[in-house]
């Protein structure tokens, strides 16, 4: 039986998404636990960059070393994922 909601949604022409037995595993998780995570380093001092215990966001995808505090870009995370075969 349908609801008024899911009937003002047909009306209007929007989709109505049900939730789904459906599992879901974050890449960020499996990048975490993957032995990529403690291989990225710094390239600008070289030291390992510890996403486990946490880094500093400059904004949605530039976050600075724990080191030597330089901003780095999330195209770091984003190789490290396709040598993973996660992206």
């Amino acid at each position: 039986m349908k609801t008024i909601r899911d009937r003002q949604a047909e009306e209007d022409g929007k989709v109505v998404v049900n939730a789904s037995s459906a599992s879901f595993e974050s890449v960020t998780q499996r990048f975490l636990s993957s032995s990529k995570s403690n291989q990225i380093k710094c390239p600008s001092c070289g030291n390992t960059i510890d996403f486990n215990k946490g880094v500093k966001w400059q904004g949605p995808d530039t976050f600075t070393c724990g080191d030597c505090e330089r901003h780095l870009s999330m195209r770091l995370v984003h190789q490290a994922l396709r040598d993973l075969g996660i992206e």
